[in-house]
């Protein structure tokens, strides 16, 4: 599972159904300054080799995470590995076309949900 997020969006709905993951660890939260890729960049190098994250980007009009907030995108998998320019693209296209009258830094602020997860495969007998 080391190619997550390196060409494509991983999202978490098209994962094979034959990998279980366990979800059980909390969410933390991140501001992403306008989606730049240095602050994404260094947090995927702050991933260990082998961990998962589950990412949930959105926007808050508030700047406090745990307030209500505006989903930009369904969950999708990242590891040390993913594609930063990829990600921020996403964000920013995804920020773009998502119809909310909001500006960065202004009215709004990008953030990530993100926790770590675990794979395992499952094994049919």
């Amino acid at each position: 599972m080391k190619n997550l997020t390196q060409k494509n969006i991983s999202f978490l709905s098209l994962i094979d159904r034959s990998i279980d993951i366990d979800k059980s660890e909390k969410f933390c939260y991140l501001n992403l300054y306008n989606w730049k890729i240095s602050i994404i960049t260094q947090f995927l190098s702050k991933i260990k080799t082998d961990d998962v994250y589950l990412i949930s980007p959105f926007i808050s009009t508030t700047r406090k995470p745990k307030d209500p907030y505006l989903r930009l995108s369904e969950h999708f998998l990242i590891t040390k590995e993913s594609n930063p320019t990829l990600i921020s693209t996403y964000f920013e296209n995804q920020w773009c076309n998502s119809g909310f009258e909001v500006v960065e830094g202004e009215t709004a602020w990008l953030y990530l949900k993100y926790k770590k997860v675990y794979l395992t495969e499952r094994i049919f007998e």
